[in-house]
C-alpha cells in the first residue's frame, strides 16, 4: 500500500480503515484537520481520545506513535521505531501486545 498512498496527511489517503467510512477519510485524519493540526500529536486531548482508530480494541500503536511524536518528535519517533524494528522487534505486533498505548510508548522509550 505505500507504493500508492500518499499517507495520512496527503490528499490521497488510501489506508484500509478511511476505506471503512464516507469519502474514504480517517476519522482522525478529519479530526485533525478540522482542529487544524498537522496530526494528532499536536493534540492536548489526546491522552482520552477514543476517536476513529483510537477507539478500537487491542490497537494501540498508532495512538502510541502519536503520543511518542507529540513528546519526542517526528525525527526522534523515525529514528527510535527503527532502533526497535532493527532489533527484532516485531511492529506492530508487539507494540499492541504490550496492552496499551501508554505500554506501546514504553517499548519506544527503551529504544531511545
Amino acid at each position: 500500500m505505500g507504493q500508492w498512498c500518499g499517507g495520512c496527511r496527503s490528499g490521497y489517503n488510501c489506508c484500509s480503515f478511511a476505506a471503512l467510512f464516507k469519502n474514504n477519510i480517517c476519522p482522525n485524519v478529519k479530526c485533525a484537520k478540522e482542529n487544524n493540526l498537522n496530526g494528532c500529536y499536536e493534540c492536548s486531548k489526546i491522552d482520552g481520545c477514543k476517536t476513529g482508530y483510537y477507539g478500537q480494541n487491542n490497537e494501540y500503536t498508532a495512538k502510541a506513535a502519536a503520543l511518542f511524536i507529540g513528546k519526542y518528535g517526528e525525527e526522534c519517533y523515525s529514528k527510535t521505531l527503527k532502533k526497535a524494528i532493527d532489533s527484532g522487534k516485531n511492529y506492530p505486533k508487539t507494540f499492541d501486545e504490550t496492552g496499551s498505548a501508554e505500554g506501546a510508548v514504553k517499548l519506544l522509550e527503551k529504544y531511545l
